[in-house]
């Protein structure tokens, strides 16, 4: 597979017996380390807008490989189209049959809709009350609605406990939030099963919708390692070219 220059993106659809639910796109933060060639994915967040008309174009595909999977395979629930929004448009690079993040993302303003379960509902042939439509609609109204996302990275620094700092953004950087002052997002290095682990998770209110996040996320994880000593390095976000 040829390099891609461009924001990595993915679409994400629903194959129900009749018709295939087609969502919003959600940008993968895919980080860059400077002079290596090796990538660090960080995370997942919906803010970022393609154009209208990629928006669509990717949710026109996300439909036709729905209608694929059930045609050819009997398929059934989610899956993910991931991939690159290069200089010509969206360029798939991977379909993951199976329920993705940013599904469980677009739905957590939708605490009524258990995504998970309805997927497993569907792998198991369940008769449902609503068609792919009335999901699509839904899901789309609140995901449009409310953004949301952020970064996160396992470390190889260990930490006890957890530390929590609210930061904003400025002039391209992250720094601590003013005590009782508003936040951007909340920087949080805590343990985890492999090591350490740091997120950043982003205020839906304080980040506007339509430019990647990936800048912010790289803001953030030098911060993290100016405060909590994360160790991470340097990264670079990937470049918008369309």
């Amino acid at each position: 597979m040829p390099f891609l220059e461009g924001v990595p993106c993915s679409i994400h659809g629903m194959v129900f017996p009749a018709g295939v639910a087609a969502f919003r796109p959600v940008e993968l933060v895919t980080l860059r380390r400077p002079s290596s060639n090796r990538l660090l994915y960080a995370g997942a967040a919906t803010f970022w807008d393609p154009p209208d008309a990629d928006r669509e174009a990717m949710r026109a595909l996300a439909r036709r490989v729905g209608e694929g999977l059930r045609d050819r395979l009997g398929y059934r629930g989610a899956f993910t189209v991931d991939g690159v929004m290069a200089a010509e448009g969206f360029v798939p690079t991977e379909l993951n049959p199976r329920l993705g993040a940013g599904l469980s993302m677009m739905t957590g303003r939708l605490p009524g809709l258990p995504v998970a379960l309805l997927d497993r509902a569907l792998i198991e042939g369940e008769v449902m009350a609503f068609g792919a439509g009335e999901l699509q609609d839904q899901v789309l109204a609140a995901a449009d609605r409310t953004r949301t996302g952020g970064a996160w990275s396992v470390t190889e620094a260990t930490t006890e406990g957890t530390e929590e700092l609210p930061v904003v953004f400025e002039d391209g950087t992250c720094r601590p939030a003013a005590v009782d002052g508003p936040a951007d997002g909340v920087l949080a290095f805590g343990p985890s099963g492999v090591g350490g682990f740091v997120r950043l998770t982003l205020a839906p209110d304080r980040i506007p919708a339509g430019p990647p996040v990936a800048p912010l996320a790289v803001a953030a994880l030098a911060l993290a390692d100016e405060r909590f000593g994360t160790g991470i390095g340097p990264l670079e976000p990937a470049r918008a070219v369309r």
